[in-house]
């Protein structure tokens, strides 16, 4: 099965790759949005038990 494209990756302007940390990170402009937010959250969260990972 093929994984949807998460929603705060629908528009460049929202995020950017960090190549430090080696993860997406949100723009300023993606932080205002809360469905961009929430669903960058769900992207990083483990889906295991619901924890959120650290990278």
């Amino acid at each position: 099965m093929i994984a949807e494209e998460p929603y705060f990756m629908k528009n460049k302007k929202w995020y950017y790759h960090d190549k430090i940390e080696w993860k997406y990170k949100l723009t300023e402009e993606g932080k205002k949005i809360p469905e961009v937010v929430k669903s960058y959250e769900e992207y990083y969260r483990d889906e295991i038990n619901g924890e959120k990972v650290d990278f």
